[in-house]
């Protein structure tokens, strides 16, 4: 499975678009490329940024790095027209699944100690 996100196409480093939201700041991750392509489309952003594919690797990488530049979450699959009209998308807390996969990792490794 891979996830799809929209990032500039004149940067070796995975250089998304972060937007403002009611949650602050977020970027988009996409289930499918074909949403992925059809927001971007509708966007002022198709002449600077394409779609990308992220392995589920790709994907922690990134959101660390997201975490890092002070993006708190992740809207998923968010439709050109409710972003638009601000209607309130489907999104996560970055940092609050970082720390899932931190804790899932540990219980794993010794659950004598959950």
């Amino acid at each position: 499975m891979l996830a799809y996100v929209l990032a500039r196409t004149d940067e070796p480093d995975l250089e998304t678009i972060i937007y403002e939201t009611q949650m602050g700041d977020a970027t988009f991750v996409f289930t499918n490329d074909a949403d992925a392509e059809s927001y971007l489309m509708q966007s002022d952003d198709a002449d600077n940024y394409s779609v990308a594919e992220l392995q589920p690797i790709d994907l922690v990488e990134w959101m660390l790095k997201c975490r890092k530049n002070g993006v708190e979450s992740m809207v998923i699959n968010p439709s050109f027209q409710e972003h638009s009209s601000g209607k309130l998308m489907n999104s996560v807390n970055i940092e609050a699944h970082l720390e899932h996969f931190g804790l899932h990792f540990l219980e794993i490794a010794d659950p004598t100690v959950f």
